[in-house]
C-alpha cells in the first residue's frame, strides 16, 4: 500500500491550506479511494447495462416465428 500513502500525501500537500489539517487529511482520503474504486464502480455500471441491453435483444428475438 506505499502507492496508495503516497498518493493521499501528495493530495494532502495540494489542498494544504484550504482548511485544518483533520478536514485536508478526510478529502485527501476521500480523493484517493475515488481514484481507486471510481473505476470499478462504473466498471460494474456499465457491464450490467450492457448485459441488461443483450438480454433484452435476446428476449425480442425469441419471439419471433420462423417464416415458412
Amino acid at each position: 500500500m506505499p502507492i496508495v500513502l503516497r498518493l493521499q500525501s501528495v493530495v494532502e500537500s495540494q489542498l494544504q491550506g484550504i482548511g485544518p489539517a483533520d478536514i485536508v487529511s478526510i478529502v485527501a482520503e476521500l480523493v484517493v479511494a475515488a481514484c481507486f474504486f471510481g473505476p470499478l464502480v462504473a466498471a460494474v455500471a456499465i457491464t450490467s447495462w450492457i448485459l441488461k441491453r443483450t438480454a433484452g435483444y435476446r428476449a425480442a428475438q425469441s419471439y419471433r416465428h420462423p417464416l415458412h
